[in-house]
């Protein structure tokens, strides 16, 4: 099993979206942890030091369906990272 996150669900459940991702790593996992980009077939795994970026949307504000990521579970050892995103929030009011 493994937990996906992707942009739409975003959308739908808080009130912004997550421009840019910024992840790094702090520790080295022994087995397991990974994070898999499931539609472009890429998976990193975590390496204490190492760090991953990428964009969720289009200059357009369309969203990249290739940033469809998942976490794997870590089977020996523990992941600990630090995330840092940007945000676009909504200010969109009907009066």
């Amino acid at each position: 099993m493994f937990y996906v996150s992707y942009l739409i669900d975003s959308l739908i459940y808080f009130p912004f979206t997550f421009l840019t991702f910024f992840v790094s790593q702090l520790s080295d996992v022994i087995s397991g942890g990974a994070t898999v980009f499931t539609r472009i077939g890429v998976r990193v795994t975590p390496v204490k030091g190492a760090a991953i970026f990428w964009y969720n949307l289009y200059r357009n504000g369309e969203g990249i369906i290739d940033t469809v990521h998942g976490a794997c579970p870590v089977k020996i050892g523990s992941k600990w990272g630090k995330c840092r995103f940007k945000c676009s929030f909504s200010t969109s009011l009907s009066l």
